[in-house]
């Protein structure tokens, strides 16, 4: 079972997971199809001795060669991109055990919605904590303001 907690919305974290993945979304606005509305999510582990970070983001195209998605055109929310990117790098590099992966933590603009939360729970090992700032049921609307803000 993950355990779910809210942390600030902030782009200077001491958590690494979240300042990555939030600095990684505002220095991404010159991408062409990158806005300040696409969730954001970041997925750190472990590959030897030294830990990864990799981000992903809603509406970010399936072209991964270890993905379950075997179309291209699939497209994922936030929190299934990161962890799609990060099983990837896992997969590529040899350090994969089993269906155990060196996750140690995520962190989700918005906290996973009704479809992904299940998900997760079945990808992610037990006992991780997925954090997210922002309620999706809730708070939507403060996430985009506050995201504008971010990406300016």
């Amino acid at each position: 079972m993950i355990t779910l907690t809210q942390v600030p919305y902030d782009m200077y974290s001491d958590n690494d997971i979240v300042r990555t993945t939030l600095q990684t979304k505002k220095l991404s606005q010159s991408n062409v199809g990158t806005g300040p509305l696409s969730c954001w999510a970041g997925v750190g582990f472990f590959i030897g001795p030294t830990m990864s970070i990799q981000t992903g983001f809603s509406q970010m195209r399936n072209e991964l060669e270890f993905s379950p998605y075997k179309n291209s055109w699939v497209k994922y929310h936030g929190e299934l991109s990161g962890l799609a990117n990060a099983i990837e790098v896992i997969m590529q590099s040899g350090h994969a055990q089993g269906i155990i992966f060196p996750v140690v933590g995520v962190y989700i603009e918005m906290s996973p919605c009704p479809k992904c939360l299940p998900a997760l729970q079945n990808l992610l090992p037990d006992g991780i904590t997925v954090m997210y700032s922002f309620d999706y049921a809730t708070q939507k609307g403060d996430w985009e303001a506050a995201a504008k803000a971010l990406c300016k």
